[in-house]
């Protein structure tokens, strides 16, 4: 379909040129509530709709459309030349190329939108002591994520003639707004406000994320025709969050003067503690053993044993006998992002020593290590399943890192 007139067959518009159809009936409300149970005591809550604005993104996809765009295919690594470096391109007659597409746009997507709510308590527990409990959700509806368009059902044979639109040269990526998503998180913080040269923050978060798909434009489906399949744990899914952070000031000595109170005094130390759950990552296959001819490669093994009870050692961190590659022409059962990758810890810990020059200006010297206790966080491990490091984890994030700095303030 085009909306302008075809270049090539001159033929009228045959679509509208919106690329969805009309929907004048959004309605995105928002309220909030807060209440004062006790002069220490608070309850707030929310709840808001909000509505997504990507649908525009398919008009930059669609000049690679027919028949704004044709395409021809040519052969590469060929032991002999088959055109001059002056004429690359064989000559191509536009009146005889088939219609082909790159992303497909579909007139009855519609907008995307994320439904949020919130139930915190907050309790002063001391005159620079707050205690925060809140509980947070949110749903996505129609959210867009792609499919790969044209796949043949699973089987035998020549992928082409089995297509639902064989006429076309292959795949293409279809953006549909069908993906859902969820949020359930309980969270908690501890915050003590300055005073007595101290002042710290405690967090956790305690949740669980699933979606269709965690990055919009990112993989699709392994089953073109069984998308819910494909629901389960988020690509930034973590089950478990921790931090704190801490800033004390060191007490001054008073009496002191000149040289001595410069070195003496106005010391700082700052720390911040993070400990985080793995992320759950997706088991691949390297090939199309459903025999579908997908334009990307999104297949999985089957599960045939327990999978997260590995030695969690670098050479196999999940148990890999726990996989096995599906009969041929049928998909995986395993299920998407099902391993538990690698934790993190980390401690950063930096000294400041703050001179006073002058009221308006003076000076900072920072000693700053991040990762002090040098503290091994492993990457995730391979995942794809006939690749010779499936399970191996070949990295790691930063070692110790040490710096010093000057800064001037004024």
């Amino acid at each position: 379909m085009w909306a302008g007139i075809n270049p090539i067959t001159n033929e009228g518009p045959n679509t509208s040129a919106a690329f969805i159809n009309r929907d004048w009936k959004k309605f995105a409300p928002r309220i909030g509530l807060a209440y004062l149970i006790t002069p220490k005591t608070t309850i707030r809550s929310g709840y808001a709709v909000f509505f997504g604005s990507n649908i525009a993104w398919e008009a930059n996809h669609m000049r690679g459309n027919y028949p704004y765009a044709v395409g021809q295919d040519l052969a590469i690594n060929r032991t002999g030349p088959e055109a001059s470096l002056t004429q690359p391109f064989p000559a191509i007659d536009f009146n005889t190329v088939a219609p082909s597409a790159q992303h497909t746009a579909r007139k009855d997507n519609v907008f995307p939108y994320v439904q949020q709510w919130n139930f915190g308590i907050q309790q002063q527990l001391m005159q620079d002591l707050l205690l925060e409990v809140n509980y947070i959700g949110n749903k996505g509806t129609h959210l867009m994520s792609f499919i790969s368009g044209n796949d043949a059902l699973p089987g035998p044979g020549d992928v082409q003639p089995r297509r639902p639109f064989p006429q076309h040269l292959g795949g293409f990526s279809e953006n549909r707004s069908w993906a859902p998503s969820s949020y359930h998180g309980f969270t908690t913080k501890l915050e003590k406000r300055f005073s007595r040269g101290l002042q710290t923050d405690v967090n956790f978060a305690w949740s669980k994320s699933m979606d269709l798909n965690s990055q919009w434009g990112g993989t699709s489906p392994q089953n073109a025709y069984n998308a819910k399949n494909d629901i389960g744990l988020s690509d930034f899914h973590r089950k478990y969050v921790f931090s704190a952070d801490a800033v004390y000031l060191l007490p001054n000595v008073s009496g002191l003067h000149g040289v001595a109170d410069k070195l003496v005094n106005g010391w700082q130390l700052n720390t911040i503690i993070q400990l985080r759950s793995g992320q759950y990552i997706n088991p691949t296959l390297s090939f199309d053993n459903a025999n579908v001819g997908s334009r990307g490669n999104y297949q999985r093994p089957n599960v045939v044993g327990e999978i997260n009870n590995g030695a969690r050692t670098r050479q196999e961190w999940f148990n890999t006998a726990g996989f096995a590659v599906p009969p041929p022409y049928t998909f995986g059962n395993a299920g998407r992002n099902i391993i538990e990758g690698p934790g993190y810890a980390g401690v950063d810990f930096a000294i400041y020593k703050n001179i006073r020059i002058t009221e308006r200006h003076g000076m900072q010297w920072r000693f700053e290590a991040f990762n002090i206790l040098n503290r091994t966080n492993f990457n995730n491990p391979g995942t794809v399943f006939d690749a010779s490091d499936f399970g191996v984890i070949s990295g790691s994030g930063p070692a110790r890192q040490i710096q010093l700095a000057l800064k001037y303030l004024f």
